[in-house]
């Protein structure tokens, strides 16, 4: 069971098994990406009777090999780049947390024992990482 604060945003309405989920036709992407995919079946089709019916008809792959090299130089750039980014995030989160570790360890050193005090500013401390 959830607790109360994940339930909340939870799916209510999804179903628990993953073939009636992906089926699902309300409150899916589906309608909206069946016709384009409808579209390229169809243009796929045209091309499969065309090539059957010319078969002299051909396309040179020197093309698609440059582009293909292209593509890929452009993807793994692309990725790279999200990686550095997740990588100085991580960096920045784990300073944040260390600095909020140091700082909650002094303010309970300086802090007489036994007052309220202590027990709200760690909470304070504990709350200002997960600001929004």
């Amino acid at each position: 069971m959830l607790s109360p604060d994940l339930e909340a945003i939870s799916n209510r309405g999804e179903n628990k098994f993953f073939l009636k989920t992906a089926l699902a036709w309300k409150g899916s992407v589906t309608p909206k990406v069946l016709p384009r995919i409808l579209v390229t079946l169809a243009y796929a089709a045209l091309i499969v009777v065309l090539r059957s019916l010319y078969p002299e008809l051909s396309l040179s792959i020197t093309p698609f090999e440059y582009s293909g090299a292209v593509l890929t130089l452009l993807l793994v750039s692309r990725v790279n780049a999200g990686v550095e980014r997740w990588w100085e995030a991580r960096n920045i989160w784990g300073s944040i947390v260390n600095q909020s570790r140091n700082l909650a360890i002094i303010g309970y050193e300086y802090t007489p024992r036994g007052e309220t005090i202590k027990r709200q500013y760690l909470h304070w401390v504990a709350s200002w990482p997960s600001r929004e």
